[in-house]
Protein backbone atom coordinates (compact mmCIF):
# COMPACT_ATOMS: atom_id res chain seq x y z
CA UNK A 1 0.00 0.00 0.00
CA UNK A 2 3.18 2.53 0.44
CA UNK A 3 4.39 2.00 -2.42
CA UNK A 4 0.73 2.24 -4.42
CA UNK A 5 0.69 5.88 -2.15
CA UNK A 6 3.31 6.94 -3.12
CA UNK A 7 2.88 6.25 -6.66
CA UNK A 8 -0.63 7.91 -6.57
CA UNK A 9 0.73 11.00 -4.60
CA UNK A 10 3.49 11.38 -7.49
CA UNK A 11 0.83 11.32 -9.69
CA UNK A 12 -1.56 13.57 -8.47
CA UNK A 13 1.56 16.17 -7.88
CA UNK A 14 1.76 16.50 -11.09
CA UNK A 15 -1.82 15.60 -12.66
CA UNK A 16 -3.34 18.70 -11.75
CA UNK A 17 -3.52 22.33 -12.29
CA UNK A 18 -4.19 25.49 -9.97
CA UNK A 19 -8.12 26.71 -9.94
CA UNK A 20 -9.06 30.18 -10.55
CA UNK A 21 -9.94 31.73 -7.06
CA UNK A 22 -13.55 32.28 -6.13
CA UNK A 23 -14.10 35.86 -5.66
CA UNK A 24 -15.69 36.86 -2.32
CA UNK A 25 -19.47 38.65 -2.02
CA UNK A 26 -18.54 42.93 -2.12
CA UNK A 27 -17.26 44.17 1.44
CA UNK A 28 -16.40 40.69 2.47
CA UNK A 29 -12.90 39.57 3.81
CA UNK A 30 -11.86 36.63 1.48
CA UNK A 31 -11.38 33.65 3.18
CA UNK A 32 -8.06 32.04 3.19
CA UNK A 33 -9.37 28.87 1.37
CA UNK A 34 -11.23 28.20 -1.59
CA UNK A 35 -12.42 24.80 -2.78
CA UNK A 36 -11.67 23.97 -6.51
CA UNK A 37 -14.56 21.48 -6.37
CA UNK A 38 -14.84 17.56 -6.85
CA UNK A 39 -13.63 16.66 -10.16
CA UNK A 40 -12.83 13.67 -12.44
CA UNK A 41 -9.55 12.39 -14.10
CA UNK A 42 -8.84 9.42 -16.07
CA UNK A 43 -5.49 8.18 -17.07
CA UNK A 44 -7.52 5.08 -18.76
CA UNK A 45 -10.98 3.50 -18.36
CA UNK A 46 -10.05 1.46 -15.61
CA UNK A 47 -7.83 4.43 -13.70
CA UNK A 48 -10.00 6.79 -12.80
CA UNK A 49 -9.94 9.25 -9.26
CA UNK A 50 -12.39 12.20 -8.19
CA UNK A 51 -10.76 14.95 -6.06
CA UNK A 52 -11.52 17.44 -4.50
CA UNK A 53 -8.63 20.16 -3.43
CA UNK A 54 -8.47 23.12 -0.88
CA UNK A 55 -6.20 25.98 -2.04
CA UNK A 56 -4.24 28.52 -0.15
CA UNK A 57 -5.43 31.75 -1.63
CA UNK A 58 -1.55 33.44 -0.51
CA UNK A 59 0.37 31.11 -2.36
CA UNK A 60 -2.13 29.04 -4.55
CA UNK A 61 -0.97 26.06 -3.38
CA UNK A 62 -2.78 22.77 -2.22
CA UNK A 63 -3.56 22.83 1.55
CA UNK A 64 -5.74 19.79 1.73
CA UNK A 65 -7.03 17.34 -0.80
CA UNK A 66 -9.03 14.10 -0.98
CA UNK A 67 -8.83 11.88 -3.41
CA UNK A 68 -11.14 8.64 -4.11
CA UNK A 69 -8.95 6.59 -6.41
CA UNK A 70 -10.65 3.48 -8.21
CA UNK A 71 -8.50 1.08 -10.16
CA UNK A 72 -10.53 -1.51 -10.60
CA UNK A 73 -13.90 -1.04 -10.96
CA UNK A 74 -15.24 -4.29 -9.34
CA UNK A 75 -12.95 -2.91 -6.24
CA UNK A 76 -13.92 -0.35 -3.31
CA UNK A 77 -12.34 2.71 -3.70
CA UNK A 78 -9.10 4.32 -2.15
CA UNK A 79 -9.09 7.42 -0.47
CA UNK A 80 -5.70 9.46 -0.09
CA UNK A 81 -5.38 12.58 2.09
CA UNK A 82 -3.37 14.87 1.03
CA UNK A 83 -2.08 17.21 3.81
CA UNK A 84 0.56 20.30 4.14
CA UNK A 85 4.51 19.81 5.19
CA UNK A 86 4.96 20.89 8.60
CA UNK A 87 2.63 18.59 10.34
CA UNK A 88 2.94 16.01 13.23
CA UNK A 89 3.36 12.59 11.21
CA UNK A 90 3.47 11.08 14.62
CA UNK A 91 0.22 12.22 15.08
CA UNK A 92 -3.10 10.33 12.95
CA UNK A 93 -4.92 12.50 10.17
CA UNK A 94 -8.68 12.04 11.83
CA UNK A 95 -11.99 12.40 9.33
CA UNK A 96 -15.41 12.94 10.32
CA UNK A 97 -17.94 11.58 7.95
CA UNK A 98 -21.15 12.23 8.73
CA UNK A 99 -22.48 9.85 11.72
CA UNK A 100 -19.64 7.04 11.45
CA UNK A 101 -17.13 6.95 13.99
CA UNK A 102 -14.24 9.35 13.23
CA UNK A 103 -11.88 7.39 11.25
CA UNK A 104 -8.03 7.64 12.29
CA UNK A 105 -5.39 7.71 8.92
CA UNK A 106 -1.74 7.34 9.39
CA UNK A 107 0.77 9.62 7.46
CA UNK A 108 2.46 6.84 4.98
CA UNK A 109 4.99 9.33 3.38
CA UNK A 110 5.39 12.96 2.78
CA UNK A 111 7.53 14.63 -0.55
CA UNK A 112 7.92 18.18 -1.93
CA UNK A 113 4.59 18.27 -2.13
CA UNK A 114 2.78 17.56 1.20
CA UNK A 115 2.33 14.19 2.79
CA UNK A 116 0.15 11.34 2.34
CA UNK A 117 -2.02 9.00 3.93
CA UNK A 118 -4.55 6.84 2.81
CA UNK A 119 -6.58 3.29 2.99
CA UNK A 120 -9.31 1.54 1.70
CA UNK A 121 -12.96 3.39 1.89
CA UNK A 122 -15.99 0.80 3.73
CA UNK A 123 -19.37 0.85 2.13
CA UNK A 124 -20.81 3.10 4.62
CA UNK A 125 -17.76 5.51 4.23
CA UNK A 126 -18.64 6.06 0.66
CA UNK A 127 -22.39 5.85 1.57
CA UNK A 128 -21.73 9.33 3.75
CA UNK A 129 -19.20 10.17 1.29
CA UNK A 130 -22.27 10.76 -0.91
CA UNK A 131 -24.56 12.17 1.46
CA UNK A 132 -23.12 15.03 3.26
CA UNK A 133 -22.51 18.03 2.75
CA UNK A 134 -19.35 18.56 4.31
CA UNK A 135 -16.53 16.10 6.30
CA UNK A 136 -14.14 17.52 8.67
CA UNK A 137 -10.24 16.84 8.29
CA UNK A 138 -8.28 17.38 11.01
CA UNK A 139 -4.50 16.90 11.64
CA UNK A 140 -1.97 18.20 13.91
CA UNK A 141 0.88 20.83 13.46
CA UNK A 142 4.09 20.41 14.85
CA UNK A 143 3.26 22.44 17.75
CA UNK A 144 0.59 20.12 18.79
CA UNK A 145 -1.80 22.51 17.37
CA UNK A 146 -5.02 20.94 15.72
CA UNK A 147 -6.02 22.38 12.40
CA UNK A 148 -9.50 21.03 11.21
CA UNK A 149 -10.39 21.62 7.34
CA UNK A 150 -14.24 21.69 6.45
CA UNK A 151 -14.18 19.77 3.10
CA UNK A 152 -16.99 20.43 1.02
CA UNK A 153 -18.62 17.18 -0.42
CA UNK A 154 -21.26 19.06 -2.87
CA UNK A 155 -20.78 17.10 -6.26
CA UNK A 156 -19.01 14.09 -5.34
CA UNK A 157 -22.18 11.81 -5.60
CA UNK A 158 -22.49 13.16 -9.41
CA UNK A 159 -18.96 12.75 -10.08
CA UNK A 160 -18.32 9.37 -8.21
CA UNK A 161 -21.40 8.43 -10.33
CA UNK A 162 -19.54 9.69 -13.92
CA UNK A 163 -16.50 7.73 -12.56
CA UNK A 164 -18.36 4.53 -12.25
CA UNK A 165 -20.11 4.53 -16.09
Amino acid sequence: MKRYVRALAAALATAFVTAPSILPAKGATPAPFTSTGWRLTCASNLNCRVSERILDRANGGVFVALTVHLVNKAKQPDLIIQLPLGIAVDQPTTLAIGTLPISRYVISTCERTGCFAGATLSAAQLAEFRRVKVVKLAFQTLTKRTVTVTVPMVGFAATYAKMLR
